[in-house]
């Protein structure tokens, strides 16, 4: 089970759409992708609790795991990790509003440091005209779901 997070960051920094700082990853030198932050859930965590540590550890972003509400959806990908391991990631998706951040990756593992190029804010828009493929294809849709969720709330408190 995943637990992945789809963050609307301050219309100043996303043009008014509504954004979320997605990772750019490379297993291999020819297969850049875009994914969002998440990732596993730990023994005894709850999908909401998976999010919320997640969120910090990738992109250095506390809050709350009651800040991230309901889950949007889930989706199931499947893909060929180095090109060799077959995975099958269960996706749940959430939302959360934040004030605006900068994304580290000082809390990031190995591996996350040595295939995450980059993380950027991205609207809906940016994220369909860039060439790399996308991990999972519902990410657009879950990016406008995820934008209207949070317009009504107000931004999580950082640092909880």
């Amino acid at each position: 089970m995943q637990s992945r997070l789809l963050r609307s960051g301050p219309p100043a920094r996303t043009s008014g759409t509504g954004g979320s700082p997605l990772g750019r990853q490379q297993h291999r030198r020819e297969d850049r992708h875009w994914l969002t932050i998440g990732g596993g859930r730990a023994r005894g965590e709850t999908l909401a609790e998976a999010g919320a540590r997640e969120l910090r550890e990738e992109a250095g972003i506390d809050v709350a795991p009651a800040a991230l509400g309901e889950p949007l959806g889930t989706t199931v990908v499947r893909y060929a990790a180095f090109a060799l391991l077959p995975v099958t990631q269960y996706q749940t998706y959430f939302a959360v509003a934040v004030d605006a951040v900068e994304v580290t990756a000082e809390h990031q593992g190995l591996l996350e440091r040595l295939t995450i190029e980059r993380h950027e804010w991205l609207t809906v828009e940016d994220l369909e005209r860039r060439p790399e493929r996308l991990v999972d294809l519902e990410m657009p849709r879950l990016m406008r779901a995820a934008v209207a969720a949070v317009r009504a709330r107000p931004p999580a408190p950082s640092g909880l």
